[in-house]
């Protein structure tokens, strides 16, 4: 074929056909394989038209027919759409033959074109062509295929989002009636319904009932639920085992079904040495002995992947069950791992403080009697208790302090108590005197007086009152405040705090934990040298925040186990005694039947609000699990 030789342009698209030589007395095929690419006839216009019995091919013949085509090398007419669709009784000469009758060519042109056979050819070519613009069968069904499964993916994830928002707003589900007739079908059927009004997906399918599913029942709610809930467990235990090791914080209380609720948080240190303390569930119980609740807490643990020799820290509360040295839950846990530091909550202790300097000194003890007496006697008429409201919206500062019953386990409510006695500074009190002189007996003792001399009423107060609380509060937190046995927790401080830390005590951290002696004291010596060139206050803040610097912390991987393990070590139990806040919210009065695993997994979501939840990988484990009616994958 001449090189040289150009065609005919027409309306298609032209791709690259080097591979293919189109002239078509090369071959029936290779029509079709230009089709394929997207090109018509071979037209060329540029050469020399041999005669035949003294005529030729006219060049506008291509404009006439524009399935014609002309071959350079034998000198023939062809039919382009014949040959790509060769037909059972066409024409032979169109196709692999070729025509040169010059004198009638415009007869059997005319004649060919309307022909069955090229009509029907031409009709396959041109819904070849305009599979290329709309796709083919198999393409549309692909496509539509495609739409209908963004929609049910779509539809899926607007219910996670309503049932999210439900869930991290702590409020109820369900409701008592969800039929059609019922004017409340509970929070989230409602919610949905005014999402309906503004989101097409919502109405076509939970309105309308477009499909035969809507997943709105109460087995698929608790499905999404666990779902979700099991979706940001995972991101935390993968944090959790990113970080290696990690404290355990654990405490129980009984709920408003009177089940023995068991709550269970972890502490661990990010790669970044930064502290986190998060929560991993409720859990119930039938037995509170220190057996049963090892067992609980070791099975939370494994079923999670993590491992007991991992814990470097425990903090319970001040129970027997739980801090007990033989037969205790710390005590258990250190049998199998004695790294595991046991820390009783000094927020527990701190209020075992306060609650005994309240029993001990009798006019502390006077007083929140009085003031346990004041709530009782006004709680118990609704008309004394109107008028004591009335009386603090007119005397009290804000008029929201409110009177609060006494309690040994609530840590706030005596200050919330003596709050509500700024209505005492709104009246004409006589102030306080010394009380009445009283004398021992003449013959008996001898007599004089019993108290010392007091100069005046305040001297008395000080000395009575204000000196015996200090007293008897120092003299309670040097006695509590020493159960815990920090010794191996007070050598890391003096490692990390100090600028020479005694030898006896990087020895001992090593021995305890294993770290290379000789490399952890050259790492605090040249640590403290770069320190102390910021010219910085030296304190445990200062030192936390220069070796969390990148380039710092590399230099130094022994220290910076070191920090890690004192962040690791927590301090108190407030995370549980948090989540029994949240318990309380989720499953109150309205609640009280409903399941372990929905309680657990409304829990994730209520206290973990940063944590997002990847509804995709939801909806993805949703469809896994079982066959369902609605194309998700």
């Amino acid at each position: 074929m001449n090189n040289n030789v150009t065609e005919q342009s027409d309306t298609s698209v032209v791709l690259d056909t080097n591979l293919y030589d189109r002239d078509p007395a090369k071959g029936v095929n290779i029509a079709y394989k230009l089709l394929s690419l997207n090109t018509g006839p071979y037209q060329p216009i540029n050469i020399e038209f041999l005669s035949h019995n003294g005529r030729k091919f006219l060049q506008r013949w291509y404009n006439i027919y524009n399935w014609l085509e002309y071959s350079p090398s034998t000198h023939s007419a062809y039919c382009f759409n014949c040959r790509a669709f060769s037909p059972n009784n066409s024409d032979s000469s169109f196709i692999d033959g070729g025509f040169c009758t010059w004198s009638k060519a415009t007869f059997a042109f005319n004649k060919h074109e309307k022909s069955l056979s090229h009509k029907h050819s031409t009709l396959k070519v041109n819904s070849y062509k305009a599979s290329f613009i709309s796709g083919s069968v198999a393409d549309k069904v692909d496509n539509h295929h495609q739409h209908e499964l963004a929609e049910n993916r779509m539809y899926l994830s607007n219910l996670l989002d309503s049932l999210l928002f439900c869930g991290r707003q702590g409020i109820g589900i369900r409701g008592h009636r969800e039929d059609e007739s019922s004017l409340n079908k509970g929070n989230y059927l409602e919610l949905l319904n005014l999402r309906a009004k503004d989101n097409t997906i919502i109405n076509r399918f939970f309105i309308e009932k477009e499909k035969t599913f809507r997943y709105v029942s109460v087995p698929y709610t608790n499905m999404f639920l666990n779902y979700m809930g099991k979706n940001i467990k995972d991101s935390i235990i993968n944090d959790i085992q990113q970080a290696i090791i990690f404290s355990i914080i654990v405490d129980e209380t009984q709920d408003l079904a009177r089940h023995e609720q068991v709550s269970v948080c972890v502490r661990y240190v990010s790669k970044t040495l930064e502290p986190h303390e998060v929560f991993l569930g409720f859990y119930r119980t039938a037995s509170t002995d220190g057996e049963s609740l090892t067992t609980l807490i070791k099975e939370v643990i494994l079923s999670n992947g993590l491992s007991i020799n991992n814990i470097r820290g425990q903090c319970y509360d001040g129970a027997a069950s739980m801090c007990g040295s033989y037969s205790g839950v710390q005590a258990r846990i250190r049998d199998e791992n004695k790294l595991a530091v046991y820390v009783h909550c000094y927020a527990h202790i701190l209020n075992l403080c306060l609650v005994d300097l309240s029993k001990v000194i009798p006019h502390v003890r006077n007083t929140f009697g009085t003031l346990q007496s004041l709530y009782s006697f006004i709680g118990a008429s609704s008309k004394r208790y109107s008028i004591f409201e009335q009386i603090m919206l007119e005397t009290s500062s804000n008029g929201k302090n409110k009177l609060k019953s006494l309690s040994d386990t609530r840590w706030n409510c005596r200050i919330e108590s003596i709050k509500a006695q700024e209505i005492v500074n709104s009246y004409d009190f006589l102030s306080p005197k010394m009380p009445r002189k009283r004398s021992l007996p003449v013959k008996k003792i001898g007599g004089g007086s019993i108290h010392p001399e007091f100069t005046d009423d305040k001297d008395f107060y000080r000395i009575e009152m204000y000196y015996l609380i200090l007293d008897a509060i120092t003299q309670a937190i040097k006695d509590k405040f020493n159960e815990n046995d920090l010794k191996i927790l007070n050598s890391i401080n003096n490692i990390l705090v100090n600028e020479n830390p005694d030898l006896s005590d990087i020895q001992e951290v090593s021995a305890v934990y294993r770290f290379d002696v000789n490399e952890l004291k050259s790492e605090i010596i040249i640590f403290n040298r770069m320190f102390i060139s910021l010219k910085k206050e030296v304190n445990f803040e200062n030192k936390l925040a220069y070796i969390k610097k990148v380039e710092v912390g590399s230099g130094f991987p022994i220290l910076v186990d070191v920090f890690k393990l004192f962040l690791t070590i927590p301090m108190n139990s407030a995370s549980c005694e948090r989540s029994f806040s949240c318990l309380r919210r989720l499953k109150n009065y309205l609640r009280t039947t409903m399941g372990q695993t929905r309680l657990s997994d409304l829990g994730l979501l209520y206290i973990h609000k940063d944590k997002e939840v990847n509804k995709d990988a939801v909806i993805d484990k949703f469809c896994a699990d079982n066959k369902r009616r609605i194309n998700l994958k």
